[in-house]
C-alpha cells in the first residue's frame, strides 16, 4: 500500500517537471524573449533603473509594487536562456497555487486542471505580447487566497482580520487584481463553506477597499483605484488582449464550477480483510493509473493545438527585423523580410530593409525585390508623429537620420521622444552619439551616466565612459569617426522637403547614403528626368558601373522623351537593354493591355524598376 501511495504521489510530480521543462525549452528556442524585449525600438517595455528615487516612484499608487518587480524581471528577457526561465518559474508557481486552489476548494479530481494558466500564459508568449506584470499579479493572489483558505476553520472574527489584512496588503501591491481575490474568497465563504452572509460581506469589502486606499489614501482617479494591471488598462505593462484575459476569467469559473461538481464524500470501504483491501486499493491505483494516462496525453493534445494555433509566426520575423535592425545584421533583415506576407509588410520593415540594401550596397540593385512605399523611405512627417510611424518607431527612424548626417534632426527626434516615453536605453545612446559627435562632451556624459545605471546597458555605457576620460572627442572610436564624416554643416528642420534635404547632404562625397536615398526617392517617385541629371554624381562616389534600377529609369527616360542619353564614359548594360527588350515584347504581345500583361511581367520582371514604373508597385517577385 506504500509503494502505491508513493507512485500516486510521483506521477503527477513527474508530469508537472516534464510539462514545464518542455515549456522552458519552447520560450526559449522557439519564441525567444529577447525579440519581446527589443519590440517596438525598446520603448514599449518597462524600464528598471537601481536605486531608491526610481523605487519612489511605485509606492505611490496601488499596483505599484508587481509593476516594480515585473519591470525588474523583464529586464533579463535581453538573455533569451534567463527570460525563458522567469516566464516558466512564474508559470509552474501559478500552476502549484491552482493546485492549492483546486484542493481548497474541495475537489481532488482533474488535476490536470492545473496547467490551464501555464498554457494561457504560453498563448500570450506565442503572440509576443508582455504580461509577466499581469501573471506576477496573479501568483500573489493565489498565494494569499491559499493563506486565507488555510484559517478556513477559525473563528469568523480572525478571519475577517485576517482577510482584511491581506486584502490591504494585496491591493497595495497589485492594485485591481485584488478584485480576483475578493471575489474567490466570496465564492469560497458562499459555496464551500456555506457561510452566505460572510461570502457576501467579502465581497463587499473587496469592492470597498479600492475606493477607500486607492481614491482616499492615495488620490488615484477611479479608473486607476479599480483597474490598475488588468489588461485593458492604458499604463499596465500587461497588454490589452483577449487571451489575457483568459487568465483572469479562468479562476473565478473553477471556483462556482468545482462545488457545483463536487461529489459527496463516499463512505469507507466497512469490509474486512487485509487482503482484500490490498486487493481493492491495487485495482483502484490500476484505474487511477489509466486516468492520468488519459489525462496526460488529452493534455499534450491540447498544448500542442493551442500552440500550433497561436504562434504569430508574422509577429516574430516583425520583431526579429526589429532586432536585427537595431544590432545592424542587415543580412538578416533581407532574410525576415522575404518571409513576411505582403499584407503584413508594414512602412517600418520597409523603412529597415532600405536601410539593410545600403549597408551591404545593394539598395540600387534590390530594392524593388520588396514592397516599397515612398513614405517608408525617409518620413520627415514623423518629427510631428505623423501617421506613418508610430511613436514607439522613433528611435529607428532618429538612427537613420543620424546615419544620414542629419545629427540636428536626429536630436530634436530623439529629445521629443525621450520627454514624450521616457529615458529607454535606445534613446540615451542615441543622444550620447549625437552630443559627442557634434563635440558636446558634457552633454554626452550626461547621458552616459543616466545609461550606466541600466541593468543591460550599464557596462556598455561605463567602458565610454572611461574611453572619454583618456579620449574627451572619441576620435579614434570607429562609429563615432564615421558619423562625424557625414555629418550636416547646416541645420535642417522639418519644414524642408526630402528632396532638399537630401539633394543638400551630396556635396559631401563621403555620404554615399545620402546620394543613394537621393535617387532612391527619384525612383519611389516616378522623377526619372532627375535621376537621369544626377547620374554624372556616380564618378563623385567611385560607382564602378551604372547601378541596375538607374539603367532602367534612364532607358524609361529617353524612350518616353525620344532623347539620346549623355553618359560620358558610362554605357547602359547590355543585360539591361536585353530586359527592356524582353519587358516590352510582353507587353506588346498582349496588346499592351498592363492588365492581362500582369501575370506575365510579375513572373519574370516583378523585381524590376520597369514593372514599378509601370504598376505602382514592387516585390511581385519574391
Amino acid at each position: 500500500m506504500q509503494e502505491i501511495s508513493q507512485k500516486r504521489t510521483l506521477s503527477p510530480i513527474i508530469r508537472s517537471s516534464v510539462f514545464f521543462v518542455l515549456f522552458y525549452s519552447y520560450i526559449w528556442l522557439r519564441i525567444d524573449p529577447s525579440l519581446i524585449y527589443h519590440g517596438h525600438g525598446m520603448v514599449s517595455f518597462p524600464i528598471f533603473l537601481p536605486g531608491t528615487e526610481f523605487l519612489k516612484g511605485f509606492l505611490s499608487y496601488p499596483g505599484g509594487l508587481i509593476e516594480y518587480f515585473s519591470a525588474f524581471l523583464s529586464q533579463f528577457y535581453y538573455y533569451p536562456y534567463l527570460g525563458s526561465l522567469i516566464i516558466t518559474i512564474v508559470a509552474a508557481l501559478i500552476s502549484i497555487l491552482t493546485g492549492r486552489f483546486i484542493t481548497g476548494f474541495g475537489n481532488t479530481r482533474f488535476r490536470a486542471l492545473i496547467f490551464v494558466p501555464a498554457l494561457v500564459i504560453l498563448i500570450v508568449y506565442s503572440q509576443y505580447l508582455h504580461c509577466l506584470a499581469a501573471a506576477l499579479g496573479i501568483l500573489v493572489s493565489l498565494l494569499f487566497l491559499w493563506i486565507y483558505i488555510l484559517t478556513a476553520n477559525r473563528k469568523i472574527i480572525d478571519r475577517l482580520i485576517v482577510f482584511t489584512v491581506l486584502s490591504i496588503l494585496l491591493y497595495y501591491a497589485a492594485g485591481g487584481i485584488f478584485l480576483l481575490f475578493a471575489f474567490l474568497c466570496g465564492i469560497f465563504e458562499l459555496l464551500v463553506k456555506r457561510r452566505h452572509l460572510f461570502g457576501l460581506l467579502n465581497i463587499f469589502w473587496g469592492l470597498f477597499i479600492p475606493y477607500v486606499i486607492g481614491i482616499h489614501v492615495f488620490v488615484v482617479n477611479i479608473t486607476n483605484a479599480y483597474t490598475r494591471l488588468f489588461p485593458f488598462h492604458s499604463e499596465s505593462y500587461s497588454n490589452a488582449s483577449t487571451v489575457v484575459w483568459g487568465l483572469y476569467i479562468f479562476f473565478p469559473l473553477l471556483s462556482v464550477y468545482i462545488p457545483i461538481v463536487k461529489l459527496p464524500n463516499r463512505r469507507s470501504n466497512k469490509l474486512k480483510g487485509k487482503s482484500y483491501n490490498i486487493r481493492q486499493g491495487k485495482n483502484n491505483f490500476n484505474k487511477n493509473k489509466l486516468t492520468f494516462l488519459y489525462e496526460s496525453i488529452v493534455l499534450l493534445a491540447v498544448v500542442s493545438v493551442a500552440v500550433f494555433f497561436s504562434f504569430d509566426i508574422t509577429k516574430k520575423g516583425t520583431l526579429k527585423i526589429n532586432y536585427f535592425s537595431y544590432t545592424g545584421k542587415w543580412d538578416q533583415i533581407l532574410k525576415e523580410a522575404r518571409n513576411i506576407p505582403i499584407e503584413k509588410y508594414n512602412l517600418l520593415i520597409n523603412h529597415d530593409v532600405n536601410k539593410a540594401l545600403y549597408h551591404i550596397g545593394r539598395l540600387p540593385y534590390d530594392m524593388f525585390s520588396y514592397p516599397q512605399k515612398l513614405h517608408a523611405l525617409v518620413s520627415l512627417g514623423f518629427l510631428t508623429l505623423d501617421k506613418a510611424f508610430s511613436l514607439a518607431d522613433l528611435p529607428r527612424l532618429s538612427d537613420t537620420f543620424i546615419k544620414l548626417g542629419l545629427v540636428n534632426n536626429a536630436e530634436h527626434t530623439a529629445n521629443e521622444t525621450m520627454e514624450l516615453i521616457g529615458e529607454y536605453p535606445a534613446i540615451l545612446q542615441q543622444l550620447f552619439f549625437i552630443n559627442i559627435v557634434k563635440g558636446n562632451v558634457q552633454a554626452a556624459r550626461v547621458y552616459l551616466n543616466a545609461l550606466s545605471k541600466d541593468i543591460i546597458f550599464g557596462k556598455w555605457a561605463k567602458g565610454y565612459l572611461r574611453k572619454l576620460d583618456e579620449d574627451p572627442l572619441l576620435s579614434e572610436d570607429k562609429t563615432v569617426h564615421n558619423l562625424r564624416s557625414v555629418m550636416a554643416d547646416t541645420d535642417h528642420v522639418g519644414s524642408f522637403t526630402v528632396e532638399g534635404i537630401l539633394h543638400g547632404l551630396i556635396h559631401n562625397t563621403r555620404n554615399r547614403m545620402a546620394f543613394e536615398y537621393l535617387m532612391a526617392y527619384y525612383l519611389l517617385n516616378y522623377q526619372i528626368e532627375k535621376v537621369f541629371q544626377n547620374i554624372h554624381l556616380l564618378d563623385d562616389y567611385d560607382y564602378p558601373d551604372i547601378p541596375r534600377y538607374y539603367e532602367e529609369a534612364i532607358l524609361i527616360h529617353i524612350n518616353i522623351n525620344k532623347e539620346k542619353a549623355t553618359l560620358k564614359d558610362r554605357k547602359i548594360s547590355r543585360e539591361t537593354l536585353q530586359r527592356f527588350h524582353g519587358f516590352f515584347n510582353i507587353l506588346k504581345r498582349y496588346n499592351w493591355n498592363k492588365n492581362l500583361a500582369l501575370n506575365a511581367l510579375a513572373a519574370e520582371f516583378g523585381d524590376s524598376y520597369f514593372f514599378y514604373y509601370t504598376y505602382r508597385f514592387s516585390g511581385a517577385k519574391r
